[in-house]
């Protein structure tokens, strides 16, 4: 056990999580639109841009997340940042979205995300 480091545990579940919604997201947009705020719905309107293509470009962005997390070799600042990202997302999804029955797991995806920002903005 002395082997295994929280960081590890920590790209490892978020980098499981991310290929999960990643792929979802790509691969069934339309089962997320409902999920995007409505002033949001809004704005990609206005320029034309339809919800289902940015939900498909957030789940290509979430499975480049997920492969960095996975990458050991990459640079620990590209993971850090990253991590910071995903911090930024969970806050908004939780901003955004309000609370409804499944807001426990975006909480511990957020305090997640910024253990893993923390570990390597102090190294």
């Amino acid at each position: 056990m002395n082997r295994l480091k929280p960081e590890f545990v920590l790209r490892l579940s978020l980098a499981a999580m991310y290929f999960y919604s990643g792929y979802s997201l790509l691969t069934s947009p339309r089962s997320w639109t409902q999920f995007v705020p409505f002033g949001f719905k809004e704005i990609l309107g206005r320029i034309n841009f339809p919800v289902a293509s940015f939900i498909q470009v957030q789940g290509v962005g979430e499975l480049f997340i997920a492969t960095v997390f996975l990458l050991w070799f990459l640079p620990r600042r590209l993971v850090k940042w990253l991590a910071l990202i995903s911090t930024l997302e969970m806050g908004l999804i939780l901003i955004f979205t309000g609370v409804d029955n499944i807001t426990f797991r975006d909480f511990g995806l957020l305090g997640a995300s910024f253990a893993l920002f923390l570990m390597y903005a102090r190294k």
